[in-house]
């Protein structure tokens, strides 16, 4: 990556372009590496969704809510499913939620605080629910949090589309 990165700014550099040749100009080599550095993590994480979603061509989306409450943020993500530590496998995060293999799953759904200025762990869980769904084919899918009988809904969402 750094050979590919900074070989075009040192040919560019060594023809004698005055615009790269002036001493103030070499803060465009870092600038350069760090747009490759995120293009090429965005390609691999595109890449593994891609993978995924080959292997498991009957998927539901699961759209998991969060939201700012003062100086924490309130979360709610998978911590296991079918037994399996944060769904590895059977699910694929995403930005706003996951993606799930069709069928029925039994998943450990967790409403955590993610305090923002706190030092050490960050996370606090406030309670866990385990939950037996049949999530099906080209569904979406959306977690709300009842707080005062400590549990979830899971409902099915007409308005999405099951999009990539």
């Amino acid at each position: 990556l750094g050979y590919f990165g900074s070989f075009p700014y040192f040919t560019i550099f060594n023809r004698g372009i005055s615009f790269f040749n002036s001493g103030d100009r070499y803060i465009y080599l870092p600038i350069i590496l760090t747009v490759l550095l995120i293009a090429v993590i965005v390609g691999i994480f595109r890449y593994e969704k891609s993978v995924w979603l080959r292997r498991n061509p009957k998927y539901s989306r699961l759209f998991l809510p969060s939201w700012n409450a003062g100086s924490k943020n309130m979360c709610v993500s998978i911590s296991e499913m079918d037994d399996i530590a944060y769904g590895r496998g059977v699910s694929f995060s995403w930005f706003d939620g996951s993606f799930i293999s069709a069928g029925r799953h039994r998943v450990v759904f967790e409403f955590y605080e993610d305090r923002y200025f706190s030092k050490g762990n960050t996370r606090n869980v406030i309670y866990k629910k385990e939950m037996d769904f049949n999530f099906r084919a080209d569904t979406v899918y959306v977690i709300e949090v009842l707080q005062e009988s400590q549990t979830f809904r899971i409902t099915a969402d007409t308005t999405r589309k099951n999009y990539l």
